[in-house]
């Protein structure tokens, strides 16, 4: 395995609320599913965790610090990022339509 001395290891907790033989299940898993390295930038005004959560079992994922996570994991922080990406292009887009119609 690769040495993780300079990187957090996302520690997983199942919720309370959470139906605990499918959040079982789910974090048996996510923990067999190969690892990744991930970091996210930090910038001022965000918030300095990310939690995911997959059938009651949470992820915190700190900004600016290198964190293994499972693949899934990584691959639902994409789909984020890149969701609220789109929908800030989409929506300077529609500003600078609106601005150069003069509607706004």
């Amino acid at each position: 395995m690769a040495d993780t001395k300079d990187r957090a290891i996302a520690a997983p907790t199942v919720s309370k609320e959470a139906n605990l033989s499918k959040s079982q299940a789910t974090l048996k898993a996510l923990e067999a599913q190969p690892k990744v390295t991930i970091m996210l930038e930090k910038r001022e005004g965000e918030y300095p965790v990310l939690e995911f959560n997959v059938n009651g079992v949470k992820y915190e994922v700190e900004r600016g610090k290198p964190t293994v996570v499972p693949n899934q994991i990584a691959q639902m922080l994409y789909d984020k990022l890149a969701s609220e990406n789109k929908v800030a292009q989409l929506s300077k887009e529609m500003v600078d339509k609106l601005t150069a119609a003069r509607l706004i």
